[in-house]
């Protein structure tokens, strides 16, 4: 049987993308798991993300979105918000960006499932845009020998606006040695 070529580098545009490391066991005694998750604490996200036009149309590229509005100036200038507009869900690569290592990491566990997601936007974020995310453990719970877990998600621009509040739930693995169970298999 062939070997399976991990090497993402080609889909790597971005700088961000380039600066982003895709190896999430790398960082395996760094993640946060979900017995050590303690509901209620908020906390503030060890880096804000600055949004530019490369990241938003590399997005829309990525979830193979040709909507002229995520990438076009001139059409999204004659659109009713007049300017290039992200993707609904690139909340996610600013999560991704923001939680880094550390406090959060949960989102990064390998072996986690996405049973579903709730986002609510107050207003766009936009190209120039630098956002800052909290994030509070909202819940965990254990169904049918799952571990669930939710945080919420809250997105501020550079004025302090509120933008957007992600609900984000996952079924994580409990334990770093669940997650190491999962990459040798």
């Amino acid at each position: 049987m062939g070997s399976l070529d991990l090497n993402l580098d080609h889909l790597r545009r971005t700088e961000k993308q380039k600066a982003f490391g895709y190896d999430f066991l790398r960082d395996v005694d760094r993640i946060e798991y979900w017995d050590g998750i303690t509901v209620g604490e908020d906390h503030e996200s060890a880096r804000t993300y600055e949004v530019t036009k490369e990241d938003l149309v590399a997005f829309a590229d990525g979830v193979l979105d040709p909507s002229p509005l995520l990438r076009d100036d001139a059409a999204a200038a004659a659109s009713p918000y007049g300017r290039v507009l992200p993707h609904p869900i690139f909340l996610m690569t600013i999560a991704f960006w923001c939680i880094d290592r550390g406090r959060g990491s949960w989102i990064r566990t390998p072996g986690s499932m996405n049973p579903g997601q709730r986002i609510v936007w107050y207003e766009p974020i936009r190209v120039g845009d630098v956002i800052r995310m909290t994030q509070k453990p909202a819940d965990k719970w254990i169904r049918r020998g799952r571990h669930y877990f939710t945080s919420e998600l809250n997105f501020f621009d550079q004025r302090g606006v509120k933008k957007a509040t992600w609900w984000a739930t996952l079924i994580l693995p409990k334990t770093k040695e669940d997650v190491l169970k999962i990459a040798r298999a």
